[in-house]
């Protein structure tokens, strides 16, 4: 549990605990979850930025949103069959995962909401795809206190199992109580 003050930096810390964990061969993969999809949009160019900064050559992070088709700095539109047409003429992996909200979670960086995390531990279509492909990332779930009781029930479960299977999980909030924070 990470908890620091709004404006400190702890979003960036998160690229860098994953570039950590994967330098050491942890995890291969971070998904980024936040509560809304408007966060998710905002937060896709910081952790890119971040990215860009921290590597050479840089992952592109994707946006986990149905019906949106961002990766990095290019802008996709969807094509028949669950392909894209790019704004630009670079291929990259992580494009494939983003023109299909099934495949989001299977980039190597993934910026979404947290009930497309949620997905991976439901009987849903895909379900199983979403839970495996998470497996072995770092999943981060940012803004834990705008969660209800019934949501932070879900995460703590989604956590609970994320770890089992041995991923790395990090849940950061700039307002949660002491007392929250420290039962979880």
């Amino acid at each position: 549990m990470l908890k620091a003050e709004t404006g400190s930096g702890e979003t960036e810390a998160a690229p860098w605990r994953f570039a950590t964990l994967l330098a050491a061969g942890e995890v291969d993969a971070l998904y980024f979850a936040v509560p809304t999809r408007a966060a998710a949009q905002h937060l896709l160019r910081r952790v890119h930025a971040a990215l860009l900064r921290m590597f050479d050559p840089a992952p592109e992070a994707i946006l986990a949103v149905p019906g949106q088709l961002l990766s990095g700095e290019a802008a996709g539109r969807p094509l028949p069959g669950f392909a894209g047409l790019w704004d630009d003429t670079t291929t990259r992996p992580a494009r494939w995962a983003a023109e299909h909200v099934a495949r989001c979670l299977t980039a190597q960086v993934a910026v979404g909401t947290v009930d497309r995390l949620a997905l991976g531990g439901l009987r849903v279509k895909y379900g199983h795809l979403r839970g495996s492909a998470r497996s072995r990332a770092l999943v981060v779930i940012d803004e834990v206190h705008a969660s209800d009781a019934c949501m932070t029930e879900v995460q703590l479960a989604m956590v609970r199992s994320h770890l089992a299977l041995g991923g790395h999980a990090m849940l950061m909030s700039a307002t949660l109580g002491w007392q929250r924070g420290a039962s979880g």
